[in-house]
């Protein structure tokens, strides 16, 4: 008799806990996603990706949140082993051609300029890649390019750096591979084999 009462309750709390669970998915998660989608200014992509909706031929200065986004470290940083230095108009000249690279690299990015994008690429990049689709002016902080490799081949050079940086309201016009104020690593090879240095390949 003992057994069958404790039976008896047994199956009732996994009833009531079954119950419960069913209410919570059916009822209050989707008003825990609503409210959450309704404090969030950001546009949705899909139920997965969250993307700022893009401003499209907006200047920088012009773009929604640039006041907050002014106060950033805008800086581009540069590693070199255990060193690393900012690029300012003071020290410009105290850094290597394959550095300076990266002030028009980011300079056409904040710009929302892909012709000067695909400017900074070599030819066979763009036969293999076709040219850069349009993207809005990128609110780009947090800059560090670490160099990691290096070669020479006759009289050209070339360059394996990591670029470290976060975007700002994030579209997703430029990169849809990661959200707004997060960090992924891009690979990027840059050589001089074409009189100037560009971009040989994106990973």
């Amino acid at each position: 008799m003992k057994s069958g009462r404790r039976t008896f309750i047994i199956w009732l709390v996994v009833l009531i806990a079954v119950a419960a669970l069913c209410y919570f998915f059916a009822s209050v998660l989707p008003d825990m996603i609503s409210s959450e989608k309704e404090n969030d200014n950001t546009y949705l992509v899909d139920i997965y990706n969250y993307f700022y909706e893009p401003e499209w031929n907006v200047p920088l200065e012009e773009r929604e949140g640039y006041e907050e986004y002014s106060g950033y470290d805008r800086t581009i940083h540069i590693k070199d082993g255990n060193v690393t230095r900012g690029i300012t108009a003071d020290n410009e000249q105290t850094f290597r051609k394959e550095e300076l690279f990266f002030k028009d690299y980011f300079k056409a990015l904040c710009d929302g300029d892909a012709d000067a994008y695909d400017a900074l690429c070599t030819s066979s990049y763009l036969e293999e890649n076709g040219e850069t689709d349009d993207f809005t002016a990128q609110m780009i902080y947090d800059i560090v390019a670490e160099r990691a490799e290096s070669s020479q081949s006759g009289s050209s050079s070339q360059y394996t750096i990591y670029l470290f940086y976060k975007i700002y309201r994030n579209d997703g016009t430029f990169r849809k591979d990661v959200y707004s104020d997060a960090e992924k690593a891009v690979r990027i090879v840059i050589d001089d084999s074409e009189g100037s240095f560009k971009i040989k390949s994106v990973k």
